[in-house]
């Protein structure tokens, strides 16, 4: 990108054909490093000295905005303490709430905090799809907002508590995916997807848990399956299709020094969230076709429904009784749905 970094330059600051810019790295995204939006301090005729001037009157001007405070947050030991899948879904939420520009080009995460009110919140939230999406950003802002009146002084009034939307999300608890509709799905995507397929019905697991699973998890009695959220982690026994959705795994993704038994063409790993959202395309895509009807449409964690509803024992790992979790000390070993 014709981009220069030398070491007596301030933070995040680079030389861009004849300028210097500024350009905040945001985390990493995907296995990716990500970067948020440029802004021009100066030309490249002009001294270091000057350099330095324009990068602290920037970052003075700056200083409290959504996007100062939500990084400061993530650079904090209360976000460190947090779930591993948290941190991850919140550095996404993260960069996509610094990008978003609304109609004058304006980015949301630029807004300094005292301009931020109930009905520009709620602006922004309407531009997220997704009801549930929506309300894991929002708690992620009023999170980092709570933490920040506690840490900073003269940080505004938290807006969140006086923000009294909340997105209501569908139930499918009524949904289950027949024979006939996973068949369907199942012959018009590609090979990777067909094996996360099985392996989220096969083992009645998330997303973020089929995603996970790496060749060390294989063992010679089954699959260990590592479970979030507070889950048993259990050890599913082989059966021939649970062996063949393996195969199909490892024929589907074969990016060198990939830590991840599903990944992405060129190794990176995927996150939850962003598959998901990919199976949704898929899926609007497959109905677009003709291929399913709309009543047909699921979502990726409906297969884990399928998988429990369709498990002799109807297994989910979840922990029925408190006091199971304290006195195991081993994997439970459960067999394959099928």
């Amino acid at each position: 990108m014709g981009r220069k970094r030398s070491s007596s330059l301030p933070p995040d600051v680079f030389k861009q054909g004849k300028r210097y810019v500024h350009w905040p790295y945001l985390g990493c995204i995907n296995g990716k490093p990500s970067r948020g939006e440029q802004t021009v301090l100066c030309s490249d005729k002009e001294p270091l000295h000057r350099v330095w001037f324009e990068y602290k009157k920037f970052i003075e001007g700056n200083e409290r905005t959504i996007e100062w405070m939500l990084k400061a947050y993530l650079d904090s030991p209360e976000f460190k303490e947090l779930a591993v899948k948290t941190q991850e879904m919140r550095l996404i939420y993260f960069h996509k709430i610094c990008t978003k520009k609304g109609k004058k080009g304006n980015a949301f995460g630029k807004c300094p905090l005292e301009r931020v009110s109930p009905p520009l919140i709620k602006k922004y939230l309407l531009t997220v799809d997704g009801n549930a999406t929506r309300n894991k950003h929002k708690g992620f802002m009023a999170a980092a907002w709570k933490w920040a009146v506690g840490e900073f002084e003269n940080i505004p009034p938290n807006p969140f508590d006086q923000l009294k939307i909340s997105f209501k999300e569908d139930s499918r608890q009524d949904v289950y995916v027949t024979d006939d509709t996973y068949e369907k799905v199942f012959a018009h995507i590609r090979p990777a997807y067909q094996a996360a397929m099985e392996l989220a019905y096969l083992c009645r697991a998330r997303e973020a848990e089929v995603l996970e699973l790496k060749d060390d998890d294989l063992l010679e009695e089954g699959i260990l399956l590592r479970r979030d959220k507070g889950s048993i982690t259990e050890l599913t026994k082989w059966s021939p299709r649970l062996r063949e959705a393996i195969e199909l795994a490892k024929s589907a993704c074969r990016a060198t020094g990939s830590t991840r038994l599903i990944h992405d063409p060129d190794g990176a790993s995927i996150a939850p969230q962003t598959f998901s959202n990919r199976f949704r395309k898929t899926m609007t895509r497959l109905v677009n076709k003709g291929v399913i009807t709309p009543e047909e449409k699921f979502t990726f964690h409906d297969l884990k429904a399928k998988g429990v509803s369709d498990h002799t024992e109807n297994y989910s790992g979840h922990k029925t009784l408190s006091s199971k979790k304290v006195y195991l000390r081993t994997a439970v070993k459960i067999d394959s749905t099928r």
